[in-house]
């Protein structure tokens, strides 16, 4: 009779098991933890513009050219504030538009201002603005002179 040593042979096949499933655990975490792209999934959130002051101090506005001042607003607010240009500065027109008006205004077409002061040495704006995206402009493109010293105080509230 010939006698065998099955002592080694008896755990080679729960060891293939484990290695097995610990294989299948390391695949299964793998695929289930893959990352996400978050530069495509995740969007910035807007900014919204806070109560207070937007516009303040002097301005200078070259000839020709006008400064913006973008109001983005998440609830209803009001715009309220004065202006006054030097004694030798050019009229100034204060205007608040949406900003598709702005963009239609920039190419010279066809807008429509929500208030606007016309072209004055000084001038006072007070406007309810809903929620949504607005600039307040002071518009020097039709003088030759540059304003070098515009008082400007523009506040939400």
């Amino acid at each position: 009779m010939r006698s065998r040593n099955n002592s080694g042979s008896n755990w080679i096949w729960p060891v293939v098991l484990a290695v097995v499933l610990v294989a299948i655990a390391a695949i299964q975490m793998i695929r289930v933890n893959r990352p996400r792209p978050y530069a495509e999934s995740i969007s910035p959130s807007p900014i919204y513009t806070a109560d207070g002051a937007i516009l303040t101090g002097p301005v200078s506005i070259p000839a020709g050219e006008f400064h913006a001042v973008s109001i983005d607003l998440n609830r209803t607010a009001t715009l309220t504030g004065r202006f006054r240009s030097g004694r030798s500065d050019p009229d100034v027109n204060c205007m608040v538009l949406s900003a598709e008006d702005l963009e239609l205004w920039k190419q010279g077409r066809e807008f429509k201002s929500i208030s606007r002061t016309g072209y004055l040495p000084g001038g006072k704006i007070y406007v309810t603005l809903k929620a949504g995206s607005y600039a307040l402009v002071l518009d020097n493109r039709q003088s030759e002179n540059a304003v070098e010293s515009l008082a400007a105080d523009f506040k939400i509230e």
